[in-house]
């Protein structure tokens, strides 16, 4: 359970990050 939650923590993480690099200029020139 644990493990699981952990995964969807970091998933989370994964998506938060790609969709700010997404908006930001630096983000979508890379």
């Amino acid at each position: 359970d644990a493990l699981a939650a952990e995964e969807i923590l970091t998933l989370a993480n994964w998506c938060l990050l790609n969709y700010s690099g997404l908006k930001t200029p630096v983000g979508s020139a890379s």
